[in-house]
């Protein structure tokens, strides 16, 4: 498998984050056939390869070291698969759950798994509350999300099927702080707390970003 991408993610890649060969190809390709499709329908509204890169793939990878400890893995509108598919790739052990509920989307996230040859990818395409009714009290250990509303919005959708998951990491950017504080009420009546358990900045200046444990 090889990939025009797959020199700039090496290029690019913080030493903090470990890829062998066949890892950096594959998550080299998963962005190729993002950029791809998404002539045909939109996955992404960043184009560029470098910037997409930086974004979509660096972006998953950079906190991954915060999923270590988990065996299920459910992302929420996981859209082209961030960060899902990086994580599926760097932990193939574990197993992710991508979730989005537009066809399209979770049509060509069964065909990334296919090609990739990522049998650890379970991919649905229903709303985030309807998938996790599905699973047992507790056999989400995380819940991650990237892109996907406030940290307020996300626990108010999220309260009937809270007790189907353990944590929740929250991709976030410079608003983290102001969403956490619009949030502190409802995490205090839901018996909750959230606070930031990363911060880290992407290549060549492209984002101050964080990721938010509420838990």
């Amino acid at each position: 498998m090889t990939n025009a991408l797959a020199p700039l993610l090496s290029e690019l890649l913080p030493d903090s984050v470990s890829l062998t060969d066949t890892q950096l190809q594959q998550c080299a390709r998963h962005l190729e056939l993002v950029l791809q499709t998404n002539q045909q329908f939109n996955l992404t509204s960043i184009t560029e390869p470098r910037e997409a890169v930086i974004k979509h793939t660096i972006d998953s990878l950079l906190p991954a070291h915060l999923y270590m400890e988990a065996e299920t893995i459910l992302d929420l509108g996981t859209g082209a698969g961030y960060p899902g598919i990086p994580l599926a790739i760097l932990y193939p052990d574990k197993q992710i759950h991508l979730v989005d509920s537009t066809q399209k989307k979770a049509r060509f996230l069964e065909s990334v798994a296919k090609e990739l040859g990522l049998d650890n990818i379970t991919v649905h395409d229903q709303r985030g509350e309807a998938v996790l009714r599905k699973f047992p009290i507790g056999e989400i250990d995380i819940l991650t999300a990237r892109a996907v509303g406030s940290i307020e919005k996300l626990l108010n959708v999220l309260k009937p099927v809270r007790k189907r998951f353990g944590r929740m990491l929250l991709f976030k950017g410079q608003k983290a702080e102001e969403e956490l504080q619009n949030a502190a009420l409802l995490l205090k009546n839901l018996k909750l707390t959230g606070e930031i358990v990363f911060r880290y900045e992407l290549p060549d200046a492209m984002g101050s970003h964080c990721v938010v444990e509420v838990g």
